[in-house]
Parts: C-alpha cells; structure tokens; sequence
C-alpha cells in the first residue's frame, strides 16, 4: 500500500486499503501531518507500533516527509518516531553543528533535505543521500570532538539502512555520501584539471552519481550559508564533467 494514497493527492484522507499496515502508527502520521492536536495516546501508540513496520514501509514513510518542512521533522523527533527508525538521526539532534546557521547536526540535514527538494523534483536518491550524509558526525564528533573524516562513518550507516529499509540505487546512495566533500573541494578551490576530474567521475562510478555529489555539495553549502549564492563554482564542475562525454 503506498503511503500517497493514505494520505491522499490533495489532501490528506482516511482510506480503508490501510488495514494492512500497523493502523495506529498510520492513524498518528495522519494527525500530525493534517496539523490535529494529536492526544498523548495516539502518540504512544503510534510510536510504538513504529517496531512493527518492515523495510519498505520505513522507507515509504521517510519517502513521504522528505518534502516537509522542518516542522514536522521536529514533530516527528520529539514524539520518537525517528529514535526507533533511525536512532543515528535522531542522536545527530545533539550534536552540534559548528560554523553554522543550524544549531545541531539533525537541524542542518533537514536544511539540506529541504535544499535537495528544490533542486530536484521526485528523486529519492539525492534525497536519501541528503539524509544520511551527515550522520557520521554523530560519531566522529564522540571520538574526535570534530567532524574529520565523518563521510566515511556516514557510508557506513547508508549502506547499513540502504539494506534495511530495501532501497533501491543502493550502491547510487552509498557512493553519493561516500564522495559528498569532494565537490565542496573544487568549489573552495576551483582548480582541477581535466585529469583531476575524470578521476572523480571515475571514483564515483560514472556521471550521473557525480551530479549527484555536485547536487548534494550544493544544497549543503546552502544550508550552511543561505544567504549566499556558492552555486557558480559547482555548476561550472558539472558543466566540465559533463563535457566529459564529448
């Protein structure tokens, strides 16, 4: 059962193709997001039945508020919707986020999610990759009080979920957090050679996941700064890696 026809395409509705789900995990989803004063029972009851949703239906569910604002996301958080789905995300909400306009590491991946919805329309790969890129942080900053090298524990956890919750273009995710820094490398330093940038389309397994990289440099850099415009330096490496091709 797919989670848009639950909630309905314009507007949110009850159906009754629902009874094949955990009803009252769905029946709390449906409150939040139709903005009801959702009751303290609905909420425990909800997140406990959070245990009981497979892979799929996990996904279905963060598939379905990628495109939400940070509101809900925060919703979502305080009720422990995302303790039991995504224990790492949830964490990230204490670590904090430095040089930033977010406060903590979980603030600034919903920016960066928000971004990625403006930069691409109905493509799951950026948007998964936008939510796990980070994540590593919440163990880089525990053993390093720092952020060096957070892409490689975040590869981790994408691979980890990516089989979890059976997502498809795993290996597309994966390698998109794996590589996301190396765009922002150009972008501070726009000096690479044409070698240099082959070898990074290489690295990444081809074009396409090195538009992705270049997407995901973007609406990182926004989120970190969203009043200035870093777009030019990465829009002019995609126009190189494109030029590849020819």
């Amino acid at each position: 059962m797919n989670i848009t026809n639950f909630l309905g395409k314009n507007g949110l509705r009850r159906t009754a193709g629902t009874s094949n789900l955990p009803s009252p995990f769905w029946e709390y989803v449906f409150q939040v997001l139709s903005r009801e004063d959702v009751p303290y029972f609905t909420r425990i009851r909800g997140v406990d039945f959070c245990k009981y949703l497979t892979g799929p239906e996990k996904s279905q569910f963060f598939e379905q508020i990628f495109p939400l604002s940070a509101q809900y996301f925060a919703v979502f958080r305080r009720d422990g919707i995302f303790s039991e789905l995504l224990p790492e995300f949830d964490l990230c909400y204490y670590v904090p986020q430095d040089k930033n306009v977010s406060k903590n590491v979980f603030d600034h991946t919903v920016s960066v999610i928000n971004n990625t919805m403006k930069l691409q329309q109905n493509d799951q790969t950026l948007y998964w990759s936008a939510l796990f890129h980070d994540l590593g942080k919440l163990y880089s900053y525990q053993k390093y009080n720092n952020f060096i090298g957070h892409e490689h524990e975040s590869t981790k956890i994408a691979s980890y979920y990516s089989d979890k919750f059976n997502l498809k273009h795993k290996t597309d995710i994966v390698t998109t957090v794996q590589y996301h820094m190396k765009p922002l490398q150009y972008q501070r330093i726009p000096d690479w050679s044409d070698r240099t940038i082959k070898a990074f389309v290489d690295s990444v397994g081809g074009i396409s996941n090195a538009a992705y990289c270049i997407e995901l440099a973007k609406a990182d850099k926004k989120a970190e700064h969203p009043n200035n415009d870093f777009s030019a330096n990465l829009d002019e490496l995609m126009t190189k890696v494109i030029c590849l091709k020819s």
